[in-house]
């Protein structure tokens, strides 16, 4: 399973790179808007753990593009952004929601059962 973290602080983007590796995903990270629009566009991970506040432009961006594909991305948001923008991504169901600095032990359990479903779902061959 590949997950794709797009935060622009380095203290947070490599704690979170260091979790997703230790559950055994493989884990690329972007910075920037652009970079991860182009990854997204690609090849779409299974997990984007995305920042919403980004150095050239909104994370909300990108997950409207994803929600408006249908693209088979689970995406958490971590993020200390203003209440206005986290209202516009709540409105585009992010599959979880964390305020930064997250909660470890709350993201962790969330990521538990993130991949169990995914597993569930490559049993059953149907993808939800």
């Amino acid at each position: 399973m590949r997950a794709l973290v797009v935060d622009s602080d380095p203290a947070s983007r490599g704690e979170m790179v260091r979790l997703l590796e230790s559950a055994g995903l493989m884990v690329a990270y972007m910075t920037t808007y652009e970079a991860a629009r182009a990854w997204v566009n690609k090849s779409p991970p299974h997990l984007l753990v995305l920042d919403l506040m980004l150095p050239d432009g909104s994370g909300v961006s990108l997950l409207e593009e994803i929600r408006a594909r249908n693209l088979p991305v689970t995406v958490a948001i971590v993020s200390s952004a203003p209440n206005e923008l986290l209202a516009d991504a709540i409105v585009l169901r992010p599959d979880g929601l964390f305020a930064k600095p997250p909660d470890m032990e709350r993201f962790r359990a969330w990521l538990g059962r993130t991949i169990q479903r995914w597993q569930e779902e490559a049993e059953s061959g149907v993808r939800t």
